[in-house]
């Protein structure tokens, strides 16, 4: 049964579940990741649900089967033999729980509302950890000249259509019906994914005594292996393809979320804050995107000026940045952006 959330400006409702949390507000919404994780646990079982909400469910369902009898004696009963048929499965299934659970969140938002919400403990709860951040380092991309919509192709919209209503045109909600289409994996990237594993283990190793954030790397085979069989969709067959792309998403998705959630927390330390500088400013940093230094000072208002330009030195002599000068097209003026070593 699928449940899907698409928010903007995500970073301010976090905002608000994290101040709840640590303020002692609004209790529904301090318990609101730990609900999330129960929803995510229980994708293949059942999850339990309270007395009352129990009631509401059976209720709008016993209306569903009062409109499908109605619709039968007007129609026919063969008319709506499937649909009582599943309102009636339903019925049942209410006084287990809800069966399969799909929950899936999508959130856009900006960098100033996000990065410093990934602390210690948002990292290490599971919700970020199980997350994929898609980070957008160019934030001044150019107008595409001559750029106008066009409808949306046709046979996508079917396609789309197709998977949203497996053929049929629903007026009731999204869930699985039917048997499961299996995706197979190829005996190469079966034997692939075991070693990713053992690199997310040794990876998740070196994090217990270096910055205690191992549950972030113990996500990455999961965050390869959902990829890797989103790209095997199509086909219908996981190949080693799949999960060299899976590993490769996971891979760079893992280190960036421990840059931040370990920058975060050092920064919380006087001693420590040199180290969560220059772990930031290569958070900020991309190996395709070259980033103006007025861009990074922006970024780190928290840091002077000084402390900055000190800290990219240090990342310079140690090659673990890279320094690009551009030449301005028309005022020849050169400027001096910043990238992370490929």
């Amino acid at each position: 049964q699928a449940s899907f959330y698409l928010i903007d400006e995500l970073g301010i409702e976090l905002q608000k579940i994290t101040q709840a949390s640590k303020k002692g507000g609004a209790a529904y919404l301090a318990g609101l990741i730990g609900f999330f994780m129960k929803v995510y646990s229980k994708a293949d079982g059942i999850m339990p649900i309270s007395g009352d909400l129990k009631e509401d469910i059976k209720d709008k369902i016993k209306s569903e089967i009062a409109k499908a009898n109605k619709k039968a004696d007007e129609l026919g009963e063969d008319k709506v033999q499937g649909e009582l048929e599943r309102l009636y499965t339903q019925l049942n299934a209410a006084d287990n729980g809800i069966v399969n659970p799909f929950f899936n969140m999508f959130g856009l938002t900006t960098p100033v509302t996000f990065d410093n919400l990934v602390d210690f403990e948002m990292a290490t709860n599971g919700f970020i950890a199980r997350a994929c951040i898609f980070r957008e380092f160019e934030n001044n991309p150019k107008r595409k000249k001559g750029f106008k919509s066009k409808p949306m192709d046709m046979h996508l919209q079917l396609a789309l259509n197709q998977l949203y209503t497996g053929g049929n045109t629903p007026d009731y909600r999204i869930e699985l019906q039917g048997n499961k289409t299996p995706i197979y994996t190829t005996d190469e990237a079966q034997e692939l994914l075991e070693q990713i594993d053992e690199y997310f283990y040794e990876m998740a190793e070196q994090h217990k005594s270096k910055t205690g954030l191992e549950a972030i790397c113990r996500r990455g085979w999961e965050i390869c292996s959902k990829i890797s069989l989103i790209t095997g969709m199509p086909s219908g067959t996981r190949t080693i393809e799949d999960v060299m792309y899976g590993f490769a998403v996971a891979k760079n998705d893992v280190l960036k979320k421990i840059e931040l959630a370990f920058a975060n927390d050092a920064e919380q330390h006087k001693e420590s804050r040199g180290e969560a500088l220059m772990v930031k400013i290569k958070s900020k940093l991309d190996k395709n995107t070259e980033t103006p230094i007025g861009q990074i000072y922006n970024a780190l208002r928290g840091f002077s000026k000084d402390d900055v330009n000190k800290a990219i030195e240090i990342l310079l002599q140690h090659k673990q940045i890279v320094s690009v000068e551009t030449k301005h097209p028309i005022n020849g003026k050169v400027t001096v952006k910043y990238k992370l070593k490929g």
